[in-house]
């Protein structure tokens, strides 16, 4: 409803990544949040973005949603990737700088603060977290990354 970009690919089944922009675990992945994965899983990909990192993750989410906004969600993570060329620390200096240099927004900041509530009153705790439903309404959530190509072969 926001308009917040986050979707790769549409298929039937559905994998949801939950995810924060300062997480060194989910910044390991980065790379695979494209297209071309997502194709080869039969997924749609559904990046859903929860700011366990407080303050800085909120800021950093409100960096991403301008980023995706211009370049695409696949770009946008090609981009994030890429500052720190597999390695978080040296991105997480690169992506500071740049959120520095942004304009503040309170209302996209708003989003993001009663989106990490919504899903802590839902029982998500930490990221990443994988949620898979394969059809209808059974599904399965892994905290913590699974190989993505393991957990699309679960029924």
């Amino acid at each position: 409803k926001a308009g917040i970009p986050h979707v790769i690919e549409k298929g039937d089944k559905k994998l949801y990544i939950v995810w924060d922009v300062f997480c060194p675990f989910c910044y390991r992945h980065f790379n695979q949040f494209n297209e071309e994965t997502a194709k080869k899983l039969g997924v749609e990909i559904h990046l859903i973005p929860f700011a366990v990192h407080g303050e800085r993750s909120i800021k950093g989410f409100v960096h991403y949603t301008k980023l995706a906004k211009e370049k695409g969600v696949e770009e946008t993570f090609k981009y994030l990737y890429s500052l720190g060329d597999g390695n978080f620390r040296k991105y997480a200096s690169k992506i500071q700088k740049d959120m520095k240099k942004e304009k503040e927004d309170k209302e996209l900041a708003k989003v993001f603060k009663e989106l990490k509530d919504i899903l802590a009153k839902n029982h998500v705790r930490a990221t990443p977290t994988i949620i898979f439903i394969p059809s209808g309404d059974k599904g399965y959530l892994f905290v913590g990354f699974r190989p993505l190509e393991e957990v699309v072969k679960l029924k």
